[in-house]
């Protein structure tokens, strides 16, 4: 468990349950994140096209993506992660509060678990069995 911010030196493969402090930034290398239940600190920022394993937690507060990332089932993030910047591969059961999504964002490997109202861009496709307990902001979506 980290509590700060550590200055890796290279890239790293990291262990099942890691949990890293606030404001880690792991933009200088292509880390090996694809682990299950690693713990990511609030303002955290990757590298583009990252892939993360399944269980993975964003919830201590919004951290900065880049590219097109894939977070396996039940990834959890923090209320108001934004996903604008282009289309995410969510695994089934992915956890989002408020969030914001780009246009042609895919939510088809599963039902996801939408809590609040989140935003999504035109284009946006969900599985059938898709449910909503709030009330969403979706324009031209495929369901």
């Amino acid at each position: 468990m980290f509590n700060d911010a550590v200055d890796f030196m290279g890239s790293m493969t990291f262990s099942p349950g890691m949990h890293f402090g606030p404001s880690q930034d792991f933009s200088s290398f292509a880390h090996n994140f694809d682990k299950p239940d690693i713990v990511y600190g609030s303002g955290s920022s990757f590298t583009a096209n990252e892939e993360f394993g399944i269980g993975a937690s964003f919830t201590a507060g919004v951290v900065t993506f880049g590219g097109s990332n894939t977070f396996k089932e039940n990834t959890q993030f923090a209320s108001g992660q934004s996903f604008t910047m282009a289309p995410q591969v969510f695994g089934k059961s992915s956890t989002f509060v408020a969030a914001s999504f780009t246009t042609n964002q895919e939510f088809t490997d599963g039902t996801m678990n939408f809590v609040g109202s989140n935003t999504f861009g035109d284009g946006t496709s969900f599985t059938t069995a898709q449910a909503f307990s709030a009330t969403q902001t979706i324009s031209l979506i495929n369901i």
